[in-house]
């Protein structure tokens, strides 16, 4: 067992170490101190003279140190690098907000920046079929938003390439034919390794079929039928993802004790069913007077680029007035602006999906991901009796299939639902009876 130093940066790194169980898992833990123990013990080896942090400086002694950690052998894997260095720059600016005189900018944000390796350059394809799908992308850009339009450009680039790398004759679009040039480009999407998704390969087809079909309607001679419907893989359907009452009703409970903003933002989107991305958009005037008792939250424009009107109970508005609250939200505040930031930008998914995390922990149940509470409102709203077209406009869905997916149908819901429909037969039409 390696010996620690002990000198007084070792000490150092080991007090604010042992200050740190309170609020981290013992895991957690362990790894900062084996990351101190790191730091610490190359200092310690080759500049024996370096004593307190506040000798500590970026060249050489923290250059040093990275340099290090590339260069050892075994060499250690990109992310176990990044663990090491971000637990080594937490424990230092944790000195640094404890008021010991140590430098600033030690650790760079470019020091824990993934380096990845740069990606083969491949040649612009000089073609006319390449320069017409190019002019087609730049009349698309007027109507589509700029990452749908990136995902137009991306497939078509690949599509382009392939048929140059294996068809290098094919210029024009007058040349393209389904056998063996189309036929032969669905093959490779299929035998792709590592595999594409059905989702991921139906995108692709869908984007290379509409940039055709536009350029036969523009008068370009594409031959018909390049793409067929039957080339089109199946879509994969995935069950609700729903959790359990008894999960539902622990989370409430852990969430509710919490009682802080992310909890109460957590709560907000299991009481409305929105998206997250819906939720942390929402502005300072979202809520909604209908008349008499009721209320709606306004969503935003969206995922789907739309915007609606959320019924909303008093559960739901006193949690938002909890929220107002937190937020410190008021009158004067202007109308339009977010509702949820932290120093002047909008709260991240990850954050409430790490809060989200944190409470499954502590309520001592399944993981849970902050899109299931979606799928669980509308399960428990069927089963209270809404209607799926009712349903289908609460959640902001196009189509009702899309509503089907996230609503959980079990054979306790249809023994319910078979002999309500039984009894309301007998109402309203009655059974003649016999003399």
């Amino acid at each position: 067992m390696t010996k620690k130093p002990s000198h007084q940066l070792g000490d150092l790194f080991e007090q604010m170490v042992q200050t740190l169980p309170p609020t981290l898992r013992p895991a957690t833990v362990e790894h900062y101190r084996y990351c101190a123990n790191r730091f610490v013990r190359y200092m310690h080896g080759n500049y024996p003279e370096l004593r307190t942090v506040a000798q500590l400086q970026r060249n050489p002694h923290i250059l040093g140190w990275l340099r290090s950690l590339s260069e050892k052998s075994p060499p250690f894997t990109l992310g176990t690098r990044l663990q090491i260095i971000t637990g080594a720059r937490r424990l230092l600016k944790t000195l640094a907000d404890d008021g010991h005189p140590i430098a600033q900018n030690l650790i760079l944000p470019q020091d824990t920046r993934r380096q990845y390796p740069p990606k083969p350059v491949c040649p612009e394809v000089d073609s006319l079929l390449a320069h017409l799908l190019k002019q087609q992308l730049q009349t698309l850009s007027a109507t589509l938003r700029p990452s749908t339009l990136a995902c137009y450009r991306i497939h078509a680039n690949g599509f382009v390439r392939y048929l140059h790398r294996n068809y290098p004759e094919l210029q024009a679009p007058a040349q393209l034919q389904r056998n063996p040039h189309v036929l032969a480009w669905l093959r490779s999407l299929a035998e792709r390794n590592p595999p594409l998704a059905n989702g991921s390969r139906l995108q692709i087809i869908f984007c290379v079929r509409r940039l055709l079909n536009d350029l036969a309607d523009n008068g370009y001679p594409v031959a018909e039928n390049l793409i067929l419907p039957r080339d089109f893989p199946p879509q994969d359907l995935y069950l609700p993802k729903p959790v359990s009452p008894e999960v539902d009703d622990l989370l409430n409970r852990e969430l509710r004790k919490t009682d802080d903003l992310l909890s109460n933002i957590l709560l907000l989107i299991r009481a409305t069913g929105m998206r997250v991305g819906e939720c942390l958009g929402l502005r300072n005037d979202c809520l909604h007077h209908l008349g008499g008792d009721d209320w709606a939250l306004h969503v935003p424009l969206g995922k789907l680029h739309n915007e609606r009107l959320v019924p909303v109970d008093a559960e739901a508005r006193r949690v938002l007035d909890r929220i107002l609250g937190m937020v410190g939200a008021s009158a004067s505040a202007d109308p339009a602006s977010p509702l949820f930031t932290l120093n002047g930008r909008k709260l991240s998914y990850r954050r409430v999906q790490k809060a989200l995390k944190n409470a499954s922990q502590r309520a001592q149940c399944q993981p849970v991901r902050p899109h299931q509470l979606r799928h669980t409102y509308a399960t428990m709203m069927l089963r209270s009796g809404i209607s799926l077209p009712a349903l289908k406009e609460i959640l902001g869905h196009r189509d009702i299939q899309m509503t089907m997916r996230y609503v959980q149908v079990t054979q306790t819901d249809l023994q319910r639902e078979y002999l309500l429909a039984r009894r309301n037969m007998r109402t309203i039409h009655p059974l003649p009876r016999l003399p």
